[in-house]
Protein backbone atom coordinates (compact mmCIF):
# COMPACT_ATOMS: atom_id res chain seq x y z
CA UNK A 1 0.00 0.00 0.00
CA UNK A 2 2.75 2.55 0.81
CA UNK A 3 3.89 2.11 -2.72
CA UNK A 4 0.32 2.67 -4.89
CA UNK A 5 -1.76 4.91 -2.41
CA UNK A 6 1.35 7.07 -0.19
CA UNK A 7 4.77 6.51 0.87
CA UNK A 8 3.46 7.88 4.43
CA UNK A 9 2.05 4.25 4.53
CA UNK A 10 5.17 2.94 4.77
CA UNK A 11 5.27 2.50 8.86
CA UNK A 12 2.34 0.72 8.15
CA UNK A 13 4.02 -1.85 6.06
CA UNK A 14 7.19 -2.07 8.14
CA UNK A 15 4.58 -2.66 11.65
CA UNK A 16 2.21 -4.99 9.30
CA UNK A 17 5.20 -6.80 8.31
CA UNK A 18 6.68 -7.34 11.73
CA UNK A 19 3.48 -8.31 13.21
CA UNK A 20 3.13 -11.12 10.63
CA UNK A 21 6.77 -12.18 11.76
CA UNK A 22 5.77 -12.51 15.55
CA UNK A 23 2.97 -14.75 14.46
CA UNK A 24 4.61 -16.95 12.53
CA UNK A 25 6.91 -17.27 15.33
CA UNK A 26 4.21 -17.99 17.76
CA UNK A 27 2.65 -20.77 15.24
CA UNK A 28 5.92 -22.33 15.05
CA UNK A 29 6.06 -22.46 18.80
CA UNK A 30 2.61 -23.70 18.90
CA UNK A 31 3.32 -26.11 16.72
CA UNK A 32 6.23 -27.73 18.46
CA UNK A 33 4.84 -27.58 22.20
CA UNK A 34 1.30 -28.69 20.41
CA UNK A 35 2.92 -31.83 19.72
CA UNK A 36 1.96 -31.43 16.03
CA UNK A 37 3.23 -33.83 13.66
CA UNK A 38 6.84 -33.86 11.67
CA UNK A 39 5.40 -32.55 8.85
CA UNK A 40 2.97 -29.27 10.31
CA UNK A 41 5.97 -27.89 12.07
CA UNK A 42 8.90 -28.24 9.53
CA UNK A 43 6.33 -26.13 7.22
CA UNK A 44 5.73 -23.93 9.97
CA UNK A 45 9.49 -23.15 10.25
CA UNK A 46 9.82 -23.18 6.49
CA UNK A 47 7.52 -20.38 6.54
CA UNK A 48 9.28 -18.47 8.92
CA UNK A 49 12.92 -18.89 7.04
CA UNK A 50 11.03 -18.07 3.47
CA UNK A 51 9.40 -15.11 5.72
CA UNK A 52 13.07 -14.55 6.57
CA UNK A 53 14.70 -14.48 3.37
CA UNK A 54 12.17 -12.14 1.82
CA UNK A 55 12.70 -9.68 3.92
CA UNK A 56 16.30 -9.34 3.77
CA UNK A 57 16.90 -9.89 0.09
CA UNK A 58 15.33 -6.54 -0.14
CA UNK A 59 18.01 -5.08 -0.77
CA UNK A 60 20.58 -7.18 -2.78
CA UNK A 61 20.99 -4.72 -5.29
CA UNK A 62 23.23 -3.33 -3.02
CA UNK A 63 24.76 -6.16 -1.99
CA UNK A 64 25.19 -7.47 -5.19
CA UNK A 65 25.59 -5.74 -8.75
CA UNK A 66 24.51 -8.47 -10.78
CA UNK A 67 20.77 -7.34 -9.87
CA UNK A 68 21.34 -4.11 -11.00
CA UNK A 69 21.10 -6.05 -14.69
CA UNK A 70 17.63 -6.77 -13.87
CA UNK A 71 14.57 -4.81 -15.67
CA UNK A 72 13.42 -1.43 -14.91
CA UNK A 73 10.58 -2.50 -12.69
CA UNK A 74 12.42 -4.96 -10.71
CA UNK A 75 15.24 -3.90 -8.92
CA UNK A 76 16.00 -0.13 -7.46
CA UNK A 77 19.79 0.47 -8.53
CA UNK A 78 20.55 4.48 -8.62
CA UNK A 79 22.61 3.53 -11.66
CA UNK A 80 21.32 2.68 -14.69
CA UNK A 81 23.38 -0.58 -16.45
CA UNK A 82 25.30 1.27 -19.48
Amino acid sequence: MAVFVDPSWWTNHVLFSHVIGVLGFILLLMALFGRFPKEIWSLTGLMNVLFFVQGSSANFSLISPAFCSLPSGYSDCSEEPG
